[in-house]
C-alpha cells in the first residue's frame, strides 16, 4: 500500500487516509493539500482516481508576476532579487453578485425608513434605518473591494510583504524571508457549503503564518505556492 509524507504534520499516511480535491491529495488529519509525485501517481490512483499531475500550473490570466533574473541561491546570499506579484482580491470577489444585490435591496429599505411621513412613527424609522443602514454600509464596502483592491505579494530586500490595497483589508503581513522554512497549502471548509485554501509559511521557529488566506481555488494556492518558492529558493 503507497504511503506518503504529509508536508505540514510529516507523519506518513496510507493514499486511503487522504482525500481528493480538484486533483490534490489532502490530509485529512491537518488539511495539508499537496500533488502526488509522479512516479507514485499510478498506484495512487487506485484509492483516489481524481488525482491528477499538474507540474509548474500555469499563471491565472488575472495575475502578473515581476522578477529579476538572480539566481534563488544568489538572491538568498544576497538579498538583492526583487519579485512581485499582484492580482485581484480573491476571497470576496466571487460574491459580487450576491453583494450588489443585498447592497441594492438594503438602501431601498433604509431610503423607505428614511421617508416616512409620519412624525409618530420617527422611533420606527429610526430603528429600521440602523437595522438597515449599517449592513448595507458594510455590504457596499465589500462590494467596492471585490472590484478595486488589488493584493500585491512582493519579495524585496529579504522580507517578504503581502498587502491589500487601496482599501484597507485585513490579510497584510511582513515577513523576514531568512525565518521561512518551508510554505505549503491548506484546506479549510466552513461549514457544508464554503471551502477555502491558503497559502501558509512554517517558520524555523516552528510556528506557522498565514501568507495569502480564503482563496477560491485549490490550483491558485498551488500556484502560488510554487512561484513562492522558486523566488525564495526553497525546495
Amino acid at each position: 500500500m503507497l504511503t506518503v509524507a504529509c508536508v505540514k504534520c510529516s507523519r506518513a499516511v496510507s493514499v486511503k487516509e487522504l482525500d481528493e480535491d480538484s486533483g490534490f491529495a489532502v490530509c485529512r488529519r491537518c488539511g495539508a493539500m499537496f500533488e502526488i509525485p509522479s512516479a507514485d501517481l499510478d498506484e495512487a490512483r487506485e484509492d483516489l482516481p481524481g488525482l491528477e499531475s499538474y507540474g509548474r500550473i500555469s499563471m491565472p490570466p488575472s495575475y502578473h508576476v515581476s522578477s529579476t533574473s538572480l539566481e534563488p541561491t544568489v538572491y538568498r546570499e544576497s538579498h538583492r532579487r526583487n519579485f512581485e506579484m499582484i492580482w485581484p482580491l480573491e476571497d470576496i470577489g466571487a460574491h459580487r453578485s450576491m453583494n450588489i444585490f443585498l447592497s441594492t435591496l438594503m438602501w431601498l429599505g433604509t431610503y423607505v425608513m428614511t421617508t416616512i411621513p409620519k412624525k409618530e412613527e420617527l422611533g420606527i424609522r429610526i430603528t429600521f434605518f440602523s437595522m438597515l443602514a449599517i449592513p448595507a454600509l458594510i455590504t457596499t464596502y465589500l462590494l467596492l473591494i471585490s472590484f478595486i483592491n488589488r493584493t500585491h505579494l512582493s519579495i524585496t530586500n529579504g522580507v517578504l510583504r503581502v498587502r491589500h490595497a487601496p482599501l484597507p483589508w485585513a490579510g497584510n503581513i511582513t515577513l523576514p524571508v531568512d525565518d521561512i522554512q518551508q510554505l505549503y497549502c491548506s484546506r479549510t471548509k466552513l461549514g457544508r457549503q464554503r471551502t477555502f485554501y491558503e497559502l501558509v509559511a512554517r517558520l524555523k521557529s516552528g510556528n506557522t503564518c498565514p501568507v495569502v488566506s480564503r482563496l477560491e481555488h485549490p490550483a491558485t494556492a498551488m500556484f502560488l505556492q510554487q512561484r513562492v518558492q522558486e523566488a525564495l529558493g526553497l525546495g
